[in-house]
């Protein structure tokens, strides 16, 4: 064999093995799987058509095109300086004051659902357009601010003696219906004798 007859078919044998990658590239990136516990927002950059998957699955997606967008359907947001990994957010406990002036570091857990019906989870996709942003701008902000709003209806002595079940009861209330509102006045009482 003549040194051209080798270059010729080295250059074939490259072109050949070349074009098996990139049609495997292209025939592997044609789908995508999804997982049990997590929803899917998929969006097509070429044609602006998007998906919602909340059924573990195989599914169809345009190579190089299409954005996929997870998010787990319980975060988990753990307040109290544990170092546990199983969790969405590890962070320390949540400093409150109570409405007699004295403050405490409490410990909690929430744990959020998704919504899994699909306007709902697109308008909560549009709003925050990443698990990571969610959980950070709306979830931890939001336990956080209830956490410590709550705190103002208890006394320190309260909370203390026993008051930890009613305040993790309005709590929770006030993260399904939203916060209570409130108002501090100062009262003055005259003695008539």
């Amino acid at each position: 064999m003549k040194e051209e007859q080798i270059i010729a078919q080295i250059k074939k044998t490259a072109k050949w093995s070349a074009a098996g990658f990139v049609g495997l590239f292209f025939g592997m990136s044609t789908w995508f799987t999804t997982s049990e516990g997590y929803i899917y927002y998929v969006q097509n950059k070429l044609t602006g058509n998007t998906e919602v998957y909340s059924e573990p699955g195989l599914h169809l997606k345009m190579p190089l095109f299409t954005n996929i967008y997870e998010y787990k359907r319980v975060a988990t947001i753990d307040m109290s300086a544990d170092v546990a990994s199983e969790f969405t957010r590890d962070l320390d406990a949540i400093g409150v004051t109570f409405a007699d002036t004295y403050g405490a570091d409490v410990p909690m857990t929430f744990r959020f659902r998704l919504p899994i019906d699909e306007a709902n989870f697109r308008k909560l996709h549009q709003e925050f357009r990443s698990f990571e942003n969610l959980v950070d701008a709306l979830l931890v902000s939001n336990a956080r601010n209830v956490a410590v709003v709550t705190a103002t209806q208890y006394t320190g002595e309260e909370f203390i003696q026993g008051g930890v079940n009613s305040y993790k009861a309005q709590m929770e209330d006030q993260l399904r219906n939203g916060l209570y509102v409130t108002k501090r006045e100062q009262v003055e009482v005259k003695d008539s004798g």
